[in-house]
């Protein structure tokens, strides 16, 4: 099913003084031995307080103020972005173009120069028609069917450009997350003996194109559903059986990143 849409390409004080006995005023009294070894006793015990003080402080700033970034931080880093679109009847999950290997688009349809890739999926009849067909709804709502994946090529600058009165929003994810998703994604490919993906029709839009599907379409388990486990993947907290519609799985996506193109 086809969406509307726009192409484009502690203060410091000073210390206690010491005096030695000899400055001390005259007593008649004997001071008990146990008054040095009480003293001694009383450093001991401030000198450990501050020591624990200042481990304290160390802590607190290394945590607080900046402690060394390693390359473990910054592999987590949220340094991609990715989209997720309302398309019609179905959501696109909108991924940069190198998340995907270059190894599996054969040479009349190599994605790999694009920025970033929309990827919808569904019914191969349904979704490959142009118009509603009661009949291959009715199907593949039914029984098992077979499936299809539908590429869109869209360029990185002004994303937001390409979508008119429907609703998209972008989210933040880590190189491990991207990762996650990549596998899924590419395993919903059906791939040839060389490991390339196989074309079926043109999409609905330029450059667009349909592919076959590895996996089959059935009820519950839509278009939406798929989408909401692609975006679980990639570390969302999403229980896919709940998202049945493409409205579902966007505003569910709102609640972490934001909305770049809503309804007119």
């Amino acid at each position: 099913m086809q969406s509307k849409r726009f192409i484009a390409g502690l203060k410091i004080g000073e210390f206690p003084v010491w005096k030695e006995k000899s400055e001390l005023a005259p007593t008649t009294s004997v001071e008990p031995p146990s008054v040095t070894k009480s003293g001694s006793k009383s450093k001991v015990i401030f000198a450990s307080i501050g020591v624990i003080i200042i481990l304290a402080l160390a802590y607190f700033y290394y945590h607080s103020f900046g402690s060394p970034v390693t390359s473990t931080q910054l592999t987590d880093e949220k340094r991609h972005t990715i989209y997720v679109a309302s398309i019609s009847w179905h959501t696109g999950i909108i991924v940069p173009g190198y998340s995907i290997p270059d190894s599996i688009w054969p040479a009349q349809h190599n994605f790999s120069k694009f920025d970033y890739l929309e990827i919808g999926w569904g019914d191969r009849d349904f979704y490959q028609h142009p118009k509603f067909n009661l009949w291959f709804a009715f199907k593949a709502a039914l029984w098992p069917t077979a499936t299809v994946l539908h590429v869109l090529p869209l360029p990185k600058e002004n994303i937001e450009l390409n979508y008119i009165d429907t609703k998209v929003v972008k989210l933040k994810i880590t190189q491990k997350e991207l990762n996650d998703l990549s596998h899924f994604l590419v395993s919903q490919f059906e791939l040839n003996e060389q490991g390339k993906v196989i074309p079926l029709n043109e999409g609905f839009y330029i450059n667009s194109q349909f592919f076959a599907g590895s996996g089959k379409y059935y009820f519950p388990k839509n278009s939406n559903v798929w989408a909401a486990k692609a975006l679980k993947t990639a570390g969302f907290s999403f229980t896919p059986i709940f998202y049945q519609t493409t409205g579902m799985v966007v505003n569910k996506a709102d609640n972490f990143g934001k909305v770049v193109v809503d309804k007119d």
